[in-house]
């Protein structure tokens, strides 16, 4: 246990929880000096756990120099969390954990046999106005996996939430593809299965209360993309049951109502099942109407 040091990895957890801090944000910050903290800084670099970044935030001035923790780095917290949890609830083998330093989120996740991830991940190119922040992993899992995914899901809980989901996956390849992605940690490229465009709005509306940043991206989307496929969006929509089929029914029947009352070739599939009253103030329904307003540039 005594393999991750302690001081150590308090100056790194106090770089992770202050990205833009210089030495003397950090000395402050630690109640150390700020020679001591150099000189630790030193070493941590010269260990490969934290690199030197300049930032500049008003554009005025000389740049800021500031410690980011590398991929190594991150993996000792992570390595220091695990141990930690282990001193209080031995668990035996720990090599399950050992196996994941290294690996970006999306490669660890790309382990699993069967999986696909859902929610952002599917949307992110087809958003028009956003570059979100991937915070919140939403995974569909096997069964069968139920462990692996656990644990992923565990290792990477500093930075990500992940939103786990399980259900045999057995036939089920028409609801998703293979897709290259930009790594989340580090530089590169991995392939993983991710939901279709239909399957993550479904997704992304079902876990709503979950998730309610990536329901509002996915909203985006039904509104300004003409080009889904509605019958399979429905049916995608019926798998997740009524309250998927109910909150997309809502947003297209609310646009109806207000952006499109009298020009029917305009409108938005009205088979989706609607029982959410127009006049609800809920936190979905209000959410609807910035959406709407948003898109339509409505005042």
């Amino acid at each position: 246990m005594e393999v991750v040091n302690r001081t150590a990895t308090t100056i790194l957890q106090t770089i992770s929880s202050r990205p833009l801090a210089g030495v003397r944000d950090l000395a402050e910050t630690l109640d150390m000096s700020t020679k001591t903290v150099v000189a630790a800084t030193r070493s941590l670099e010269k260990q490969g756990l934290i690199e030197y970044e300049y930032i500049n935030a008003s554009g005025k001035g000389r740049p800021k120099k500031t410690a980011a923790l590398t991929k190594a780095g991150l993996d000792l917290l992570r390595l220091s969390r695990i141990l930690e949890a282990e001193e209080s609830q031995p668990s035996g083998d720990l090599t399950r954990y050992y196996r994941l330093m290294g690996l970006d989120p999306l490669e660890a996740v790309g382990m699993l046999e069967g999986y696909y991830l859902t929610g952002l991940f599917p949307l992110l190119d087809r958003a028009l106005d956003f570059i979100p922040r991937v915070e919140t992993i939403s995974l569909v899992v096997d069964p069968s996996e139920k462990g692996r995914a656990g644990e992923i899901a565990g290792w990477f809980s500093d930075k990500y939430r992940f939103i786990l989901r399980f259900q045999p996956l057995n036939g089920s390849d028409s609801l998703y593809e293979g897709r290259e992605f930009g790594c989340l940690e580090r530089a590169g490229t991995v392939k993983v299965k991710i939901a279709t465009l239909e399957m993550a709005l479904a997704d992304a509306l079902a876990d709503f209360k979950e998730d309610e940043g990536t329901a509002l991206q996915a909203t985006y989307i039904l509104l300004e993309d003409r080009y889904i496929d509605y019958d399979k969006l429905k049916d995608s929509a019926a798998q997740r049951g009524k309250p998927a089929l109910s909150r997309i029914g809502f947003i297209f029947k609310y646009a109806n109502q207000t952006v499109y009352p009298e020009t029917p070739q305009n409108r938005f599939p009205e088979s989706f099942p609607a029982d959410i009253a127009s006049g609800e103030e809920t936190p979905f329904t209000l959410m609807v109407r910035g959406a709407v307003a948003k898109v339509f540039n409505l005042p």
